[in-house]
């Protein structure tokens, strides 16, 4: 599964620590997402999960620090196993306006190497990860120029995987990020687009419409829901822009917030193409609080080939409950 996660909204993360928002101003995100995800204050904890662990991936963020005023240990990022042992760190140990990336001893984050400056605007990420005790590597860049690359033993607390992804701040004005993508794939060759609802489609069976789906960051009191398993709720997207034509597409990402508990107790992404309305993967099962999910569609499941902009463009996706 190339695709290990995709996201940009509050929606897509789980909040372990802190308070957070929704960040729209153009200096706050990538210029082809809507919004991005404000961890307020040196405490937010923003989480993903991968779709499945991997030892050897990509990954790509824009970041934006409202301040150079580090606070000694604030971590900015964190990668971390399935056990839950931390792996990985781009963090600042000292008052200092530098950054450093650190490997996990079991008990602290030690740098590997010397420290680099992160300037306060925004900038795009892409850092490649191999996990190993004996040839690993890690290379980070900034706005596409290698700014640390490290090869040794790069799994120190001898984890199985990496499988978590954790957004905090290097500041104690806290961090946007957006347009987030784990891939198996070089990510510098990859950017997301983000869209959002702006219609129902052809399938309505869930009590709500679009617009209660339709905002930036999320609301679990403006929902819609479903009481019976079978149903299924289709939306209109607005075109993928123009200078996209050329581009090959990687995939599809469904992102959501959803609970439940009894029946139904799972749901599908689905894809509406030419009147056919196909499933993707269950998330099963449902838990009673609300919880972020992804589907992702690699392929157009009509034809099993790559999604094409047109394709996008005239299909509805959704969920079903099952």
């Amino acid at each position: 599964m190339p695709i290990l996660f995709a996201g940009t909204s509050m929606a897509d993360f789980d909040l372990l620590g802190g308070t957070r928002d929704v960040g729209t101003g153009s200096t706050t995100r990538s210029p082809n997402v809507i919004e991005s995800v404000y961890g307020q204050g040196g405490t937010a904890r923003n989480r993903a999960i991968f779709a499945a662990p991997a030892t050897e991936f990509w990954l790509t963020a824009y970041l934006y620090t409202p301040s150079t005023g580090y606070i000694g240990s604030n971590i900015g990022l964190s990668l971390s196993s399935s056990t839950g042992a931390d792996v990985f760190a781009l963090y600042s140990p000292t008052t200092a306006t530098n950054i450093y990336a650190a490997l996990a001893d079991g008990s602290s984050f030690q740098p590997a190497g010397s420290s680099f400056a992160f300037a306060s605007a925004l900038c795009r990420i892409d850092l490649y990860y191999k996990l190993s005790a004996t040839n690993g590597r890690f290379s980070l860049y900034r706005d596409g120029t290698l700014i640390k690359d490290f090869t040794g033993n790069t799994n120190v607390v001898g984890a199985p995987d990496i499988s978590r992804l954790d957004f905090r701040s290097f500041s104690g004005n806290g961090m946007y990020f957006s347009a987030v993508i784990a891939h198996t794939e070089d990510t510098r060759r990859l950017d997301m687009v983000q869209l959002l609802p702006n219609g129902d489609g052809t399938q309505t069976e869930w009590m709500g419409n679009y617009q209660a789906v339709d905002e930036t960051g999320y609301s679990d009191t403006d929902i819609i829901s479903s009481s019976s398993a079978g149903q299924v709720e289709t939306f209109l997207l607005p075109d993928l822009p123009a200078g996209y034509s050329s581009f090959s597409i990687a995939g599809v990402v469904l992102g959501m917030r959803a609970q439940g508990s009894g029946s139904p107790g799972e749901i599908r992404g689905v894809a509406r193409i030419s009147g056919v309305d196909y499933e993707q993967a269950p998330v099963s099962p449902l838990q009673p609080g609300w919880g972020p999910h992804k589907v992702i569609f690699e392929n157009n499941p009509a034809s099993a080939a790559r999604w094409t902009q047109a394709d996008i463009n005239a299909a509805e996706f959704g969920v079903k409950s099952v």
